[in-house]
């Protein structure tokens, strides 16, 4: 399956998207994916790109700076939720070495008309070589560590799952943006 955007200056979120000339996205029957997708508008981006080798099949994610509530407009029931996001994400298919690490930035994210903050989540997942796997994720709110858990999964083990979570700081101003 080829997936192609024919237009080559897509509307997505009420604005105007330059692709990529040779754009597509194609799952092939052994399942691996294949990409080369570039959308441009002045500095805002999505991208969808693969690395393949031998052993790995790796997906590429990049959104850059979208407006948020320019997104949420397409959903009716949406709550009134405003900033910038971007994100790297990568995600190795490989079905012996399935891995994913990536970060999540919201900049100025405003919740119901209240403020929370930069946002900037960082969270890697992979299969470990014995047959184990390891998770390790991060939050910070204005630049400041909010919380960090990490963790190995190891099933032959005497203790097969060891998690740590570290709380640096509650920001309760933050969480009570719903009351």
């Amino acid at each position: 399956v080829k997936f192609s955007l024919i237009s080559h200056k897509p509307i997505m979120g009420y604005r105007e998207f330059i692709v990529n000339d040779s754009n597509y996205i194609s799952l092939d029957n052994k399942g691996d994916i294949a990409a080369d997708m570039t959308l441009l508008s002045g500095e805002k981006q999505i991208s969808f790109k693969t690395k393949n080798d031998s052993t790995n099949n790796i997906l590429l994610l990049k959104l850059q700076q979208l407006d948020i509530a320019s997104i949420l407009k397409l959903w009716p029931l949406s709550p009134k939720v405003e900033g910038t996001l971007s994100a790297n994400l990568g995600v190795n298919l490989s079905a012996k070495r399935f891995g994913a690490r990536g970060s999540v930035t919201i900049d100025s994210l405003i919740y119901e008309d209240k403020r929370v903050g930069d946002l900037n989540l960082k969270a890697g997942y992979r299969m470990l070589q014995e047959e184990g796997q390891e998770v390790m994720v991060s939050l910070n709110l204005d630049k400041k560590d909010v919380a960090k858990l990490s963790g190995k999964y190891l099933p032959g083990s005497d203790v097969p799952m060891k998690l740590k979570l570290n709380i640096d700081s509650l920001p309760f101003s933050s969480i009570n943006v719903s009351l």
